[in-house]
């Protein structure tokens, strides 16, 4: 289950860092509506705050603004039962929920996989490194997997 497996990561995580250092941070990656209006490529969604810490949710929203994209927080989308149930910052367990345009990686169809594709998964790739340095301080050395 989720629980277990955040549990899992959570005792090794402690194993390796002092009580003061970073926190893990997770994401729940769905798709938004796109529609006629100007909509948002991204919702952060933290709960209002209950489930991230705030310079996380900033550092999100100031990614994708360096990066040209539009994004909104908590608006339409601010997370649901699993941030209620695993974001706990205040025991460093911070937990983001993280909408994503469909027209930003489909086709125009939104059907399959489109031209944004390649371009939006290095902005999510880059997003999980600027969390990681809000976190760390810097990701230097640090092994990488891909999944």
């Amino acid at each position: 289950t989720l629980r277990r497996n955040i549990s899992s990561v959570r005792a090794r995580v402690d194993a390796a860092t002092p009580p003061s250092d970073p926190s893990i941070v997770f994401f729940g990656l769905t798709a938004a509506k796109s529609g006629r209006d100007p909509a948002p490529d991204f919702v952060i969604g933290d709960r209002y705050g209950s489930s991230c810490a705030a310079r996380l949710s900033l550092a999100a929203s100031d990614h994708f603004a360096r990066s040209g994209w539009r994004a909104a927080h908590n608006r339409p989308y601010a997370g649901g039962y699993v941030l209620d149930r695993h974001g706990a910052p205040q025991r460093r367990l911070h937990a983001m929920q993280l909408e994503v345009c469909r027209a930003a990686y489909l086709d125009p169809a939104l059907r399959q996989p489109g031209d944004g594709l390649e371009p939006v998964a290095d902005l999510l790739a880059g997003l999980v490194r600027r969390l990681a340095e809000e976190l760390c301080g810097s990701v230097a050395g640090f092994a990488q997997a891909a999944e």
